[in-house]
């Protein structure tokens, strides 16, 4: 099963801040994930929402199983992104 990507405006917003090659490989993680979200993604526990590792930059991201879409909510710097 195949999930369309979803990018929200902070997402995007993040990605512009960060480095072409960090962008680059978040961009190609998500696409991997799309084909098979439960190997790539964990679960936040007490959330909804999933994490994605890309090396020390994490994506946050919630799976809509009706529409099949991964929306990606943001990313950042693992150093930030737990606050």
């Amino acid at each position: 099963m195949v999930f369309e990507v979803v990018w929200t405006e902070t997402a995007k917003q993040d990605l512009n801040s960060l480095p072409r090659d960090i962008v680059i490989r978040i961009i190609k993680k998500v696409e991997a994930a799309k084909s098979n979200p439960y190997r790539f993604l964990s679960k936040l526990v007490g959330k909804r929402e999933w994490k994605l590792r890309v090396g020390n930059y994490r994506v946050f991201c919630e799976i809509d199983y009706e529409k099949k879409q991964l929306k990606i909510l943001h990313a950042e710097h693992r150093s930030k992104a737990y606050d």
